[in-house]
């Protein structure tokens, strides 16, 4: 697991230099799950280098094992999303389809869900 996690940090090194990133990662050395790594590796990619373009100075990446769910998560000390794309009131609309425009989407049994925030 921890790979998958360095390689992302490797790619991005670049950027998290040229930002002056502080950069803390959080896995378990022992962590093991079965997971398509490029996919899994390509969707991180995404959210980590938004989060090197948005925080002020630090990121973290964690990856956790919760009631044997692998749980990825990056944080920022950035200023956030504004309210208003917080925003998921069923008078909102979310554009197309059910997507969020955040990126977040929650299966649930043939149609995708987005998730509340």
């Amino acid at each position: 697991m921890i790979d998958v996690l360095e390689d992302q940090v490797a790619r991005n090194f670049p950027l998290i230099k040229s930002r002056g990133v502080e950069l803390t990662v959080n896995c378990d050395d022992n962590l093991e799950a079965y997971f398509d790594a490029d996919l899994i590796g390509n969707i991180i990619q995404n959210v980590f280098v938004n989060g090197c373009r948005y925080t002020k100075s630090q990121l973290q990446l964690n990856a956790t094992m919760q009631d044997k769910i692998l749980c990825f998560s990056v944080a920022d000390d950035g200023e956030g999303f504004p309210e208003s794309m917080l925003d998921f009131s069923d008078n909102k609309k979310f554009g197309s389809g059910h997507s969020t425009q955040l990126g977040f989407y929650e299966p649930t049994g043939n149609n995708i869900q987005p998730v509340q925030l």
